[in-house]
């Protein structure tokens, strides 16, 4: 449903919820994790990082048009991700991740590693036979 303008707001309330999770779907605030930044200032190297919980990126809102009411919610958590080595913050969407399980699992991120992801095969495999208009 559209929203027809202009409106008259009566009441802003905040969804209920935290910014900030500790807890992600592969990890917890605290778990060692390996990761590959995408930014090329780190010359796709892969890091030991630490986990540190699953933050709100953004903000969105609803309108309840019989209410009045218009409800600011947050919006895209993704996981936030400490590199002691070059003391910054990298997030998941911007970076290649998992958490370290094992001493098996401290390898390295590759770029073969990377191409085997199944969604960067179906992006890949788009590419190659793109749909006909």
């Amino acid at each position: 449903m559209a929203i027809k303008y202009p409106i008259e707001v009566q009441k802003i309330s905040y969804k209920e919820g935290h910014p900030y999770s500790e807890k992600g779907l592969t990890a917890k605030c605290g778990d060692m994790v390996k990761v590959r930044p995408c930014a090329e200032k780190f010359d796709g190297k892969t890091f030991l990082g630490i986990f540190m919980g699953e933050v709100a990126l953004s903000q969105g809102a609803e309108w309840h048009e019989e209410e009045g009411e218009l409800v600011i919610k947050r919006l895209m958590y993704n996981p936030m991700i400490f590199i002691p080595e070059v003391n910054e913050v990298v997030w998941g969407c911007g970076s290649w991740w998992g958490k370290i399980k094992s001493e098996d699992d401290l390898k390295t991120i590759t770029d073969d590693d990377i191409k085997n992801v199944w969604y960067v095969k179906a992006l890949n495999q788009l590419e190659k036979n793109p749909a006909e208009s």
